[in-house]
């Protein structure tokens, strides 16, 4: 990440919904790659230097806790922030996956979104290995 500027990948089913996310972080001055399915994401996600992944959770295929999980279990990518950006309730996703950094509801404004991640860019997740990490989540629109 450099002057404010991040490599951020998101991740989104909804094709229409994908597009928006990439114009509003292109906007706020991000590089954005996108993937519209789980098996897409891991490929960006181990090919690319990606400081932040947007999740969403409910996607055919793989879903996103799976797609967060083998993020975290890559040494690679253990890392890397995670945005879980779903309609679903945040005890839902908790349930399924609780090692992300930021939570987000879709109903978020842009600005919203643009302030959270700002915001939990400023504060980068340690490198650890990915066994030693420890499963928290936040609760919120704030960084864990």
């Amino acid at each position: 990440m450099a002057d404010g500027t991040a490599n951020i990948l998101v991740v989104e089913d909804d094709g229409e919904l994908l597009e928006i996310l990439t114009y509003v972080l292109e906007d706020a001055g991000h590089h954005v790659f996108g993937a519209g399915d789980g098996e897409s994401a891991l490929k960006i996600g181990r090919a690319e230097s990606i400081d932040l992944v947007i999740l969403d959770i409910a996607m055919a295929g793989m879903s996103g806790t799976a797609v967060g999980q083998a993020l975290r279990d890559d040494p690679e990518t253990a890392s890397v922030l995670i945005a879980v950006h779903t309609g679903l309730p945040e005890s839902d996703v908790r349930r399924e996956f609780a090692d992300y950094d930021l939570f987000m509801a879709k109903a978020d404004d842009a600005d919203a979104l643009c302030a959270a991640i700002a915001t939990l860019m400023g504060e980068r997740r340690p490198t650890i290995p990915a066994a030693a990490a420890a499963s928290t989540g936040s609760g919120d629109l704030h960084p864990a």
